[in-house]
């Protein structure tokens, strides 16, 4: 939760840079964004 908060930062909210920067998926990305309601 923690590293995907700070991706997010990292990314300036951007899901895709996001997704690549944690090597996941974007759509797990956003279903996990959507299950810790960040």
């Amino acid at each position: 939760k923690k590293l995907i908060k700070i991706a997010l930062e990292k990314a300036n909210n951007n899901c895709a840079k996001a997704a690549r920067a944690l090597k996941i998926p974007k759509q797990t990305l956003h279903g996990k964004i959507k299950r810790y309601g960040l």
